[in-house]
């Protein structure tokens, strides 16, 4: 094998990695995962924050009864607002939360124990653990 040979595998090798850790899937096992407070700092329309709108709400999970209750500011009502809401873990990849009128689903794009990040119809929310 020449030179040449032998740097185009190594750069396809090192290619694969990366793409392959870029597209790797964070999977939550047992809604436990999720269990407690998460503070959203933000939300964003890119995935790297880009575009990022500063939030103050908490999201609480209780995997026992899969409830979970949205409390905070509600910057599209102007006010604190308060929701509790159904949880469920879908194919271990999706959190769907849901109410009698409506279920939105949330892709687990990354979750550390101190850190989660999630993707909903309208862009990217940023948690951290309280």
């Amino acid at each position: 094998m020449n030179n040449r040979n032998i740097l185009a595998s190594i750069f396809f090798l090192v290619s694969f990695l990366f793409t392959a850790a870029v597209y790797a899937q964070v999977e939550i096992k047992d809604p436990s995962e999720l269990a407690g407070a998460w503070l959203m700092e933000m939300t964003a329309l890119k995935q790297d924050g880009g575009g990022s709108n500063k939030e103050e709400q908490t999201w609480e999970f209780n995997p026992s009864d899969g409830i979970v209750i949205q409390s905070g500011y509600n910057k599209f009502v102007r006010k604190n607002t308060k929701f509790t809401k159904n949880y469920k873990i879908v194919n271990n990849t999706v959190v769907e939360i849901s109410d009698a009128s409506d279920t939105t689903k949330y892709k687990v794009i990354e979750k550390t124990p101190t850190k989660m990040v999630l993707k909903g119809p309208f862009g990217y929310h940023f948690f951290k653990k309280k």
